[in-house]
């Protein structure tokens, strides 16, 4: 009886120090985390350290597109239809601005709704992504950071940014639908460079149905310029779909909104389909 009572109190006895030992590293772990400065309990608090203990910029947060050097309106878009007459609207970029080439201008005119990802569930790509008015969560991490996009009805998008001093992939070596994104601290400015994309009908333009080719290639310079903002600097080129690059200044604010995982349902998102007359009959 001795001996098992014994036991017990040893392991009572190492029990409660483990408890103590949990408690106090959830007491570090709260007081890294936060609650932040307006009061509120927060992760990014944590995250942040990353930024800090490296002596890189710190971009961490959930930010939105408030402001554009290049703004498009209804107007801009409607400019551009297609063959049947149908505006290209809402358009995320005004065409005149991009300087396309007649190859592009020709796909313009070849365009089909039936081969367009948005219908089948198919997130936005890169650059059109990047203009939207929608929250982005940047996270930072050792050798990475994650850029999270809500998107509206269809699935969200999450690239991951290697920053660990990697080159690029080699041309054609897996190309893939958001391309390899690979980044750097310059300054107080976060770099992202992106190429090695698959060819993509809705490349450029998600709306608008400006296609891209292998060769896209998207540059990502992003600072911060306030406590509650970023300047994004966007560049992209494509030698077959435009004559020259584009380039627009952007600015991001800070938002409260929670990235939410939404899950699209392929009937809602093929429901356009079933309005538009058919440019092809077979």
């Amino acid at each position: 009886m001795r001996s098992i009572a014994g036991r017990r109190f040893w392991i009572a006895t190492v029990a409660a120090v483990c408890l103590t030992g949990v408690a106090a590293v959830g007491v570090n772990v709260a007081a890294q985390d936060g609650p932040d400065a307006r009061g509120k309990f927060s992760w990014e608090t944590r995250v942040t350290k990353t930024a800090e203990t490296y002596g890189v910029p710190d971009l961490t947060g959930t930010w939105v597109v408030t402001k554009r050097e290049k703004p498009v309106t209804a107007a801009i878009c409607d400019k551009h239809t297609d063959s049947r007459g149908l505006p290209r609207n809402p358009c995320r970029f005004n065409a005149d601005l991009l300087h396309l080439t007649q190859r592009a201008n020709a796909w313009l005119v070849f365009h089909d709704e039936r081969i367009e990802g948005k219908y089948y569930c198919v997130p936005e790509s890169v650059p059109s992504l990047l203009v939207r008015a929608y929250p982005v969560r940047i996270e930072q991490r050792k050798g990475w950071v994650t850029f999270e996009h809500q998107i509206t009805i269809h699935n969200n998008a999450t690239r991951v940014v290697s920053t660990d001093g990697r080159g690029h992939q080699d041309p054609g070596e897996a190309p893939s639908y958001y391309g390899n994104s690979i980044g750097k601290y310059e300054g107080k400015d976060l770099v992202v460079d992106t190429t090695n994309f698959t060819f993509d009908p809705n490349g450029i333009d998600y709306m608008t149905n400006i296609p891209s080719s292998w060769q896209k290639h998207v540059v990502e310079r992003y600072s911060r310029i306030a406590p509650d903002k970023l300047r994004l600097v966007l560049t992209f080129e494509d030698k077959d779909m435009m004559k020259e690059p584009y380039t627009e200044t952007m600015e991001l604010s800070h938002t409260d909104f929670q990235i939410i995982w939404t899950h699209c349902d392929l009937e809602n998102a093929a429901a356009d389909l079933y309005m538009l007359s058919p440019k092809y009959k077979d």
